[in-house]
């Protein structure tokens, strides 16, 4: 009985000492452990088990059936060949040594379940890689300043509402010039339409900036979609489709693609491109109204906000007791206030002494005379110009003429 295990060239064993069909490499190994001398020929071809595990061999009932990558087991060692030709050897003990040490590592916990943790570490990844392209999509379509056309003209819009925010329809006065009330009004009539005029310019300029935007874009993508339909017409006549039936050619109606200035014969692809772009106008215009609607509102606030730190600084200044002791010198310009300074209404007190005052305002308060020092003990600050100024009875003329 011939066996179909390959022993190799010039084997001289018996045919009963022989195995018949082998399917176990450890009865390979136990035979060749169990031979009387190394320099027996006796050898095995195997190949590398589609597990994956580098010592799980399997062994070759039929030696036509090694690729291009095997082995060979004999008693002197293992040996690994490519097309052919011996590449690596280890000895037989060397790699039994081996073989044991890696099944032994292999039953510890950490590597029974490392195939299961790779596997849902790189299906996590997986996950998430595909989550940050789509979000990285998303932003792409929705965020305007990652899109060239979109970012360039958004960027110019802004910067047109930071300037006009800016604006400031309120006459803070800062001139050293003090006003009456109806000169003050006129001041702030003047100051709001010219402010006005300011943001009817820059919303002129604003409507010209997203116009601009719009064109472009649309005009980037009618030369695609004239592209995409005229190298489809070519390659229709290049390649002609032959068909029995006749088809008749429908006249197109003008429609608001045409008006648009887009080429007929669209397809449902390029009729959807121009609808997303419409619908980013949209959103477009939508983000430009509210940047132009905070830049009124700051106008707004800013404008009182100035006012209201307008008089409070005037409030800070009015120190009625510097004012009262500061000598004014006309000839040097001494003792006039900061420039801007000023009060910010001029108004005219006249005293109207012809009038009696009502007699539930006059109350009687004890007064101490007043008396400066040496002849008496008070100060400066005690002066009452309303109760302290007596007046001098009046000298009739007549009378002392007669006298």
């Amino acid at each position: 009985m011939k066996p179909d295990v390959d022993y190799g060239q010039g084997d001289q064993v018996e045919n009963e000492k022989k195995p018949q069909k082998w399917t176990d490499l450890d009865k390979y190994i136990e035979l060749l452990l169990d031979s009387k001398s190394e320099e027996e020929t006796v050898f095995v071809y195997l190949r590398p088990n589609e597990n994956g595990d580098p010592y799980d061999l399997q062994v070759l009932n039929n030696y036509k059936e090694r690729k291009s990558k095997y082995y060979t087991l004999s008693g002197k060692g293992l040996t690994l060949y490519e097309n052919d030709s011996p590449v690596e050897f280890l000895s037989l003990g060397q790699w039994l040594i081996e073989r044991d040490s890696y099944n032994h590592i292999k039953e510890k916990s950490f590597f029974k379940q490392f195939k299961k943790w790779k596997f849902m570490r790189m299906w996590k990844k997986t996950i998430k890689h595909q989550n940050r392209i789509k979000a990285q999509n998303h932003l792409d379509e929705k965020l305007f300043m990652l899109q060239p056309h979109f970012s360039k003209h958004l960027y110019d819009h802004r910067k047109l509402m930071i300037e006009m925010s800016q604006f400031n329809f309120v006459d803070i006065c800062n001139t050293a010039e003090t006003k009456t009330k109806d000169e003050f009004a006129e001041a702030q009539d003047a100051k709001r339409k010219q402010v006005e005029q300011q943001i009817k310019n820059a919303s002129g300029k604003a409507r010209e900036n997203i116009k601009t935007c719009i064109k472009q874009v649309l005009s980037e993508l009618r030369e695609r979609i004239v592209q995409e339909i005229t190298l489809d017409e070519e390659r229709k006549k290049n390649n002609p489709v032959q068909t029995n039936t006749v088809s008749m050619k429908r006249k197109e109606q003008n429609n608001v693609f045409e008006k648009l200035g887009f080429p007929p014969g669209m397809t449902y692809g390029h009729k959807s491109n121009l609808r997303k772009e419409c619908s980013k106008f949209l959103r477009f215009a939508y983000l430009a109204d509210f940047l132009s609607l905070e830049a009124l509102a700051n106008i707004y606030t800013g404008s009182v906000k100035a006012m209201l730190d307008r008089l409070k600084e005037l409030d800070l200044e009015a120190n009625m007791v510097k004012i009262m002791t500061m000598e004014f010198d006309e000839t040097n310009g001494g003792g006039q206030q900061q420039r801007g300074m000023e009060p910010l209404f001029h108004i005219d007190v006249v005293l109207q002494d012809a009038r009696p005052l009502p007699e539930h305002e006059i109350v009687e308060v004890p007064i101490d005379d007043f008396q400066l020092p040496p002849r008496g003990t008070s100060a400066e600050e005690d002066f009452d110009v309303m109760t302290h100024i007596e007046l001098e009875p009046e000298i009739d003329d007549d009378a002392i003429e007669s006298s």
